[in-house]
């Protein structure tokens, strides 16, 4: 092999892919390697040849998220540090000296291509990202509800589903799942569920988790005698009502027949811990913590019951209202219309809970800061809550 060089000389060049073994050789020539950064001549008449076996991946179907390990083969061993490293979206980065194998992961879907450059050479191989190997939602809610309670009825059904393994219906399954949402198993609702043949399984939530925090998993074995297994899981969002967001406030007169008094509106949006608004209709009911106090003396102003209803998040309103018609109903001080003045008449404590219409029920959500805690302060002519 005769290579021009500008100078002259004897250089000795690495070699590659040339079957493997030693031997002499005289050089004249420039870099032949344009790709190996890391190659030197050498003023020796010896070379050394690298045989590259190949690039292979320890599966080929994988997971959104799954780890999936390359490994670059080269004899005689030695050369890793000469590997680079590409997914296919620029350099993922060098490996560690002696060391052939690279992993990576990937959230997205499709088929994926990696290579790697071992001095001259470019080895590449590829895996299939399956992102509907666990089918399951996207987000689920949390409201505060025990996922092991006889009166477990969520709305909409939003805070639990069904998980299915769609690569195979029969087999034998180990399920598994984060803290934040439990597998149901009769009556039991718990972390695992391990060798049924159940390639479906229902999960429900137990507490609200970071974005994308949550997870369901399927290990799954052949049993038909082919040996195959899969590893996958499902990642997803446990969302759950976080605040009250005051959005809105009016009083007006309130007449019915004889009666005379005001009706007072507090409106909210319901925020979650991302501070989205719900997407859909949910429960709230009212649940005071303390007794009414007295703010004007000798008052005998009643109070309702607690309640529960369903509401727009987007628009979700208290109504306070307070009335007398005589001689049924005189109350002292005299209620009066909005805007009319007057002092004080009383006030309790309580909170929100959203996610039941049972007093007491769903999960309390903030409103006044950091705390759920909020007065319901009645005047002469109006009504309104206040943060304590």
């Amino acid at each position: 092999m005769t290579f021009s060089m500008p100078n002259g000389g004897t250089q000795d060049l690495w070699l590659t892919g040339i079957g493997g073994g030693t031997g002499d050789v005289t050089v004249f020539g420039q870099h032949v390697c344009p790709y190996d950064v890391d190659a030197h001549f050498y003023a020796f008449n010896h070379f050394t040849v690298i045989d590259i076996a190949g690039l292979t991946a320890d599966k080929t179907t994988a997971c959104e998220n799954e780890v999936v390990t390359f490994t670059a083969t080269t004899t005689p061993p030695g050369y890793c540090w000469r590997v680079v490293w590409d997914a296919g979206t620029g350099q993922v980065g060098y490996t560690s000296p002696d060391c052939c194998d690279k992993k990576i992961s990937w959230g997205d879907c499709g088929t994926k291509t990696v290579k790697a450059r071992i001095c001259c050479h470019e080895l590449s191989t590829s895996i299939t990202v399956d992102c509907q190997s666990v089918v399951g939602p996207d987000d689920l809610w949390y409201f505060g509800l025990d996922p092991a309670g006889a009166n477990y009825s969520p709305p909409n059904d939003a805070v639990q589903s069904a998980f299915t393994f769609a690569r195979a219906s029969t087999g034998s399954f180990d399920w598994t799942c984060s803290n934040d949402v439990c597998i149901v198993n009769g009556s039991a609702c718990g972390q695992a569920l391990s060798g049924v043949d159940l390639p479906i399984v229902i999960v429900r939530t137990r507490s609200g988790s970071a974005f994308l925090g949550a997870w369901v998993r399927c290990k799954w074995t052949s049993t038909s005698g082919s040996g195959a297994t899969a590893d996958c899981r499902r990642i997803f969002t446990v969302r759950k009502p976080s605040r009250l967001e005051r959005s809105g406030y009016q009083s007006a007169p309130f007449v019915y027949g004889n009666a005379r008094g005001f009706e007072s509106y507090i409106h909210y949006r319901i925020r979650d811990q991302f501070d989205a608004v719900l997407p859909y209709p949910v429960p709230w009911n009212e649940q005071f913590t303390t007794a009414p106090v007295s703010d004007w003396p000798n008052e005998d102003w009643p109070w309702g019951p607690q309640m529960g209803w369903t509401v727009n998040p987007n628009d979700a309103f208290d109504t306070i209202r307070r009335s007398e018609e005589p001689p049924i109903l005189d109350l002292h001080p005299d209620p009066l219309f909005p805007g009319q003045g007057g002092g004080p008449i009383d006030h309790r404590q309580g909170l929100w809970r959203v996610g039941s219409a049972v007093i007491g029920q769903g999960l309390p959500v903030l409103c006044c800061g950091n705390s759920p805690i909020l007065t319901w302060q009645i005047y002469q002519d109006h009504g309104d809550h206040l943060c304590p």
